[in-house]
């Protein structure tokens, strides 16, 4: 049997769904968030709804997957540019940070922490849509410098952990939890500053 093939006006209905259902899944959380309650937003019938997704849970996975997808494809942009190490680390750790701390990254985290014992298998897919890469790109990156005599020898993948948790520091906890209130450029630029230089401190390579 062939694949039934969206209409445009389907597409969009859809994109709509993930839409209200992702705003309300982050402000009231998962069980909060009804069927009903999300199809009074919509603006038509829950029969309307399930039409498109056939529960709540399969509805929730799709928001999941949409939101892995996107962040995915912005953690790939985190690229390490050019220029010395230092300086690439600054600009990448800059970027890092605007992402993981914006407001709509914040607020998928909250939900993921808060549901990943309900649905075990998002907490490893919110990793993998982009975190990973970003750990194991900082690696090679680490490992190339090592090899050339740049930064002192080590683990590169330990030292790609290093650095991002010298970027994130306790910011992103706090965040996260409310604590503070959202970082200025200028913040974020000292906070990668000084992460840099600790890094670089730790990883300087030997006198000859």
């Amino acid at each position: 049997m062939a694949a039934t093939v969206a209409t445009p006006r389907q597409q969009l209905r859809r994109e709509t769904i993930l839409q209200i259902a992702r705003e309300m899944f982050v402000s009231e959380g998962y069980a909060a968030a009804s069927m009903s309650a999300i199809a009074a937003r919509l603006g038509g019938s829950k029969g309307t709804l399930y039409n498109y997704f056939a529960s709540k849970e399969e509805l929730f996975s799709a928001v999941m997957a949409e939101h892995f997808d996107r962040v995915g494809q912005l953690m790939h942009n985190l690229s390490l540019e050019s220029g010395d190490v230092a300086e690439r680390l600054r600009t990448f750790g800059f970027k890092f940070l605007k992402l993981i701390l914006s407001d709509d990254y914040l607020g998928i985290y909250r939900l993921v922490t808060a549901e990943t014992a309900r649905f075990p298998e998002i907490g490893g897919l919110f990793h993998a849509s982009g975190m990973k890469a970003r750990k194991q790109e900082l690696a090679n990156f680490f490992a190339r410098h090592m090899e050339r005599g740049e930064l002192r020898p080590g683990d590169p993948t330990v030292a790609a952990r290093q650095f991002l948790d010298l970027c994130r520091s306790d910011f992103q906890r706090m965040r996260v939890w409310n604590v503070i209130p959202a970082f200025t450029d200028a913040e974020l630029e000292v906070q990668v500053n000084e992460a840099t230089e600790a890094f670089m401190r730790l990883y300087a390579p030997d006198p000859a």
